[in-house]
């Protein structure tokens, strides 16, 4: 049926009728070549952003929201991560229309009767093709995803993320979490995918460093957005005094040391 469906989307990029004559006559024999001619034609220009989006689907601890999802795709990772205003700038159709078939849009109403609409995977084949030895033998194995480097990336884009200035500075409220829909998630789970990090580790340490120094008042942020300390507290807290927080060093020496010896002895300093 996934199958079927992926062809039918093909079809719809047919512009005319010499193109849909060439997708008649080169059907894909199974879902593998499927996705990777799914994947091999996405334009140039959103092969990255694609890549990005699948990566975070695929390992997402909870499904996200498309809000979520879209801030997650425009954190920038160089050597100085930052928030991209374009990327942010994409909405719920753009990312359904570069991703065409690969993921979908599920629409439910929350507790307050306000519809949330949530990002996933289309379908469990297209996830374990990803992750597969088979797409690193094709045309578009620039997709495979390992997954040590996803649970790397991953961490990166949470603990960038909470690294913000204008997220960690001044006021948090939920004017402020409206505007950073992704904060709560990096909170409570950069450490899940900090501890799985693999390859370009020492990158995310040094995010999680910079946040355990109170860089831009990012640690204070971080423990109101989850109180890792205070494990019985599910809640932000918005009004939490920077007294009642633990220090850097109790923390990362109660969650299994999270630094290296050489960034603990900078954090003392």
């Amino acid at each position: 049926m996934k199958e079927q469906e992926c062809q039918l989307n093909s079809f719809r990029r047919a512009l005319n009728r010499n193109q849909l004559d060439k997708y008649l006559h080169s059907l894909p024999r199974d879902l593998d070549e499927t996705y990777e001619r799914m994947l091999f034609d996405i334009d140039e220009t959103y092969v990255e952003d694609v890549r990005r989006i699948l990566t975070v689907l695929s390992f997402a601890i909870r499904p996200l929201t498309v809000s979520e999802l879209i801030d997650a795709h425009a954190m920038e990772l160089g050597e100085s991560p930052y928030l991209d205003r374009d990327g942010r700038s994409y909405e719920q159709d753009d990312l359904v229309y570069i991703c065409l078939g690969l993921i979908e849009i599920v629409e439910t109403d929350n507790d307050d009767g306000q519809t949330i609409s949530t990002a996933r995977i289309a379908h469990f084949s297209v996830q374990e093709y990803l992750q597969s030895d088979r797409i690193r033998r094709q045309k578009a194995e620039g997709f495979a995803i390992d997954i040590g480097s996803a649970n790397t990336e991953l961490a990166q884009i949470c603990l960038a993320y909470l690294l913000h200035p204008t997220l960690s500075g001044g006021i948090l409220d939920k004017v402020k979490l409206r505007d950073f829909p992704l904060a709560q998630f990096a909170a409570i789970h950069w450490y899940h995918y900090y501890q799985l990090s693999q390859e370009g580790k020492l990158k995310a340490e040094k995010l999680l460093l910079r946040i355990f120094q109170n860089e831009t008042n990012s640690f204070v942020t971080w423990a109101r957005l989850h109180a890792i300390d205070l494990p019985w507290k599910r809640d932000v807290s918005f009004e939490r005094r920077v007294d009642e927080i633990s220090s850097p060093i109790h923390i990362e020496s109660s969650q299994a040391s999270l630094l290296s010896s050489r960034n603990v002895v900078h954090l003392c300093l």
